[in-house]
């Protein structure tokens, strides 16, 4: 994933102030699969705890939650300070956690935002309980007319209590089935492990694994209590994989607070279509919250509202992923509205029974 360099200009200095520190006393191994941060470098250890993990979120999700590792390089010159990856979903750089908890770093890292500069890291510690790590950073960057160094910077990296294992049975303990087609399945997982330590604003996640047993991906929060006071509170219901996507239904709490359906793909997280449900404050708007939402296998949403305008309109409306809602009959009964296998069914006001094909 990452060009090594032969000799790092920093690893005698390293290997010197690490002979003198007290963090090689005490040996410990961390928690696999668990989440490690100290300005300026995070690091999410791999399963079985010798290395980093090939997790994260993919590179166009915006669920919000990453497990990704990496490190903060500050400003040099007229290239901005940039967060370089270490390890996501794309791969690992070969950080090696030894029995003892010993472990050490030193790539060189493309910038990709300026391909005239260059990135090195150098990264040496240990583990000295399972829940912290003590350890020296130094960064470097190197560009035409400029050569910025750091200097050594001591860290104390510290569990923060959220915790992910990426291979494994599809359904461990702690875990729940959202949806299922075929052998896909959407999963909640527990995330964070103790209340009183800094999380990435999620209590439980959501995880795709396919069959009885593999990778276990995040693509979404699956929930967040907020602050003290609630702010910021997500909860999510109504899960549904159909074709390549899924769909489900958030609540976020609660000033300029919004309900609305989302619908992304399994492939990526990427989301495609979002629908505010607060349809009835806005004339014209749609609510695909009022009564139920259908998701077919090309993406595409079909619902059955009431508009706000006067006088109101029930309707039945489909919106694709490329397109803009679009009402295909007014005057119906709200609640008849149903989709079986992919044939969408409801009943006009008059009694009268129509349906269409919609997948």
């Amino acid at each position: 994933m990452a060009l090594r360099l032969g000799v790092s200009p920093f690893a005698a200095t390293t290997a010197a102030v690490l002979a003198l520190s007290p963090m090689t006393a005490v040996a410990a191994r961390p928690i696999g699969g668990g989440r490690y941060e100290a300005k300026p470098i995070a690091l999410t250890v791999s399963d079985d705890s010798h290395g980093l993990s090939p997790q994260g979120l993919p590179p166009r999700s915006d669920a919000g939650v990453s497990l990704a590792s990496e490190v903060r390089f500050p400003r040099c010159g007229d290239v901005p300070a940039n967060t370089v990856v270490l390890a996501d979903v794309e791969g690992a750089d070969p950080m090696q956690i030894t029995p003892s908890g010993r472990f050490s770093l030193d790539e060189a890292k493309p910038d990709a935002n300026r391909p005239d500069a260059s990135r090195h890291l150098t990264l040496k510690g240990q583990f000295t309980s399972s829940t912290l790590a003590r350890a020296v950073l130094r960064l470097q960057t190197v560009t035409p007319t400029n050569t910025c160094n750091t200097a050594r910077i001591r860290v104390t990296l510290k569990y923060t209590g959220e915790r992910h294992k990426l291979f494994g049975t599809c359904t461990p303990p702690y875990t729940g089935t959202l949806a299922r087609s075929g052998d896909v399945g959407l999963y909640w997982a527990r995330f964070r492990a103790q209340a009183d330590l800094w999380n990435l604003r999620a209590e439980h996640v959501v995880y795709l694994c396919g069959g009885s047993f593999g990778r276990r991906d995040i693509i979404e929060v699956y929930d967040y209590s907020g602050d003290e006071e609630g702010y910021g509170a997500i909860s999510t219901l109504g899960w549904v994989i159909s074709g390549p996507y899924y769909a489900f239904e958030e609540d976020f709490c609660c000033e300029n607070g919004f309900v609305r359906v989302n619908v992304a793909q399994l492939a990526d997280a990427k989301k495609v279509t979002s629908l505010d449900c607060r349809g009835q404050f806005t004339p014209e708007a749609f609510n695909p919250c009022e009564h139920a939402w259908y998701l077919g296998e090309s993406g595409s949403l079909a619902w059955s509202d009431t508009s706000s305008s006067k006088p109101q309109t029930t309707r039945v409306v489909i919106q694709s992923v490329a397109g803009k809602p679009q009402v295909v009959d007014t005057d119906v009964v709200v609640k008849s509205l149903e989709l079986a296998g992919t044939t969408l069914s409801w009943t006009r006001s008059d009694g009268e029974l129509r349906s269409m094909a919609f997948s």
